[in-house]
């Protein structure tokens, strides 16, 4: 939000004009201003460039026709690891699914440093403990266990999560059976 925005001291019926430009349009996209004089806050939209990632320096300057005021901040845009689709698979209960592969990978942080982690919608048949990552480097792995004796279907959502603490997540279904 922008705020304490007023024209010139003893000069009220100026108007004052507000922008704000990206030095990097690549990542971070011309911020769209909200505002109209002579209210004294406004807003600034900030938006970025799918699949970027960097730093780019915002500038906002607000101009009443005879004076330029102007500030700047740093906006650092950090990427999400990226994780393929993985396709839903059917096996018969007790027994080990064939290894799937999917792709795995972070622009920020090396692919040894992603965290994967496996929930079930429905541990009864097949338990988060049941699913094993393997592979190496960005090719990677999925291996499923359906619990003893237990047939059905769970959902499996599948999360990487980078260093900076961002995710992705992609779901499969597994269907066990009888």
């Amino acid at each position: 939000n922008l705020a304490g925005i007023s024209p010139g001291p003893g000069e009220p019926s100026q108007t004052v004009a507000i922008s704000a430009q990206s030095s990097n349009p690549d990542l971070v996209v011309n911020p769209v201003v909200n505002y109209v004089s002579p209210d004294s806050s406004g807003a600034l939209a900030l938006m970025f460039n799918p699949g970027t990632n960097g730093l780019a320096i915002v500038t906002v300057t607000a101009n009443d026709g005879t004076v330029t005021f102007a500030r700047a901040f740093n906006v650092t845009v950090r990427a999400r690891p990226t994780l393929s689709l993985i396709p839903d698979i059917m096996i018969d209960e007790d027994t080990t699914s064939p290894a799937i592969s999917f792709q795995a990978s972070d622009v920020e942080t090396p692919v040894s440093n992603l965290l994967f982690v496996v929930s079930s919608s429905n541990p009864t048949v097949v338990p988060p403990a049941n699913v094993s990552i393997g592979g190496l480097g960005t090719n990677r792995t999925l291996t499923v266990i359906g619990a003893a004796n237990e047939f059905g279907h769970s959902v499996l959502t599948l999360t990487v999560s980078d260093t900076d603490g961002l995710a992705r997540s992609n779901s499969l279904v597994v269907i066990i059976n009888p």
